[in-house]
């Protein structure tokens, strides 16, 4: 599956909403999500193998 910039995904096997930053190569890509922690939330960020995500919404 190709994803682009700004696709909302998540993990095949679950996980927090993210959204794609960046498309690394042709089978990465790099994901951010908010992270709550306390009052406050964190911007988080991770690459990960396109075929370990899938799009939601």
């Amino acid at each position: 599956m190709q994803f682009a910039i700004g696709d909302r995904v998540e993990l095949k096997s679950g996980g927090p909403e993210m959204t794609v930053q960046s498309i690394e190569g042709a089978a990465k890509c790099y994901c951010v999500w908010f992270n709550k922690e306390g009052a406050t939330y964190k911007l988080e960020g991770s690459l990960f193998i396109q075929q370990t995500l899938k799009k939601i919404g």
